[in-house]
């Protein structure tokens, strides 16, 4: 076998993983074209999945979690679609690796097909989403670090696409989706009471979790670097960097929450997201739910704004 073998007239160093075009250029040094942005073939799906995300949200705030108020409403509300992306790409993303195992290991630089591209501008149109749900209804430091996480996130995923490269590490990044079906139905059972009422499948959700995060967040992305780190320097090496330091810290915060690592570090690292009150939110909700106009003081329960809230959102510095 020689040192360089040929891959559709295209020279790859096996040693160091290095593909060289027939003419000479080095496809991970391309700056992407950003015209691809501005066709059909981008905002036709981005649109839809946009759609998608958005009627799926004013459904679950129409239909689901009604007994609930205040905060703990609008944290279910977010996390019920948060939920239903993280099954939509994990379950694909996990097909993906059954159904194409060279591609995943070998063609991860030319591999592209326009169906397989959907993954990443589905993610980024729910990225989308996300934030304008945040924007709206909370503002607080957790914002902050998940905005910033969407943005680095959407950089990433859609980068590949301008130039057909590199849509395999698009691939092994979202792996981490499939933790996060266990991680959004984990936080989802303890905001809604179920933890305690299906003790058994909570605990089941609870140790599901920890092995996909190991598993499939720190080791993906290792693999992901490794197969990235000679392409695109910024977001080959700077991308896995900065995700292994959000994953390092949310591992810790769901370890310690759980209790794994004693009471008095579940205290120490407990965040308490969810113990804030949402002071005009819930009234943002009952508007657009029952199409009633909400006054100064108390109506059905919800506290009116205080002088402290902006735009009916949480303000928490």
């Amino acid at each position: 076998m020689s040192i360089l073998s040929e891959m559709q007239g295209r020279k790859v160093a096996d040693w160091e993983h290095v593909v060289v075009e027939p003419d000479g250029r080095r496809p991970e040094l391309e700056f992407p074209n950003l015209r691809y942005f501005a066709t059909t073939d981008f905002i036709v799906p981005f649109v839809l999945y946009f759609g998608f995300f958005r009627l799926l949200s004013w459904t679950i705030k129409t239909y689901f979690w009604q007994t609930f108020t205040e905060f703990k409403r609008y944290r279910l509300h977010n996390l019920s679609v948060c939920f239903a992306h993280s099954l939509i790409a994990g379950v694909w993303c996990a097909c993906f690796v059954v159904t194409h195992p060279y591609e995943m290991f070998h063609n991860y630089v030319y591999y592209y097909e326009p169906w397989a591209a959907q993954i990443a501008i589905l993610s980024v149109a729910y990225f989308l989403h996300d934030a304008i749900d945040m924007l709206r209804y909370e503002w607080s430091k957790w914002t902050r670090e998940l905005l910033l996480h969407h943005v680095m996130t959407g950089i990433s995923l859609l980068t590949p696409l301008p130039n057909r490269r590199f849509l395999i590490p698009v691939y092994w990044a979202l792996q981490m989706e499939i933790n996060s079906i266990f991680l959004h139905a984990r936080t989802i059972m303890q905001l809604s009471g179920y933890n305690t009422k299906l003790p058994d499948f909570y605990r089941a959700v609870v140790y599901a979790n920890i092995f996909s995060f190991v598993t499939c967040r720190f080791v993906s992305m290792v693999v992901f670097q490794y197969w990235t780190i000679w392409w695109f320097v910024l977001i080959g090496c700077g991308g896995p960097f900065a995700f292994h330091t959000i994953n390092a810290f949310l591992f810790f915060r769901v370890l310690a929450a759980d209790g794994f690592l004693g009471e008095k570090m579940k205290s120490r690292a407990a965040i308490n997201r969810d113990d804030q009150k949402l002071t005009n939110g819930p009234s943002l909700l009952e508007k657009q739910q029952n199409g009633n106009a909400i006054t100064n003081g108390h109506k059905n329960g919800i506290l009116a704004t205080p002088p402290h809230s902006q735009n009916g959102r949480v303000k928490v510095d």
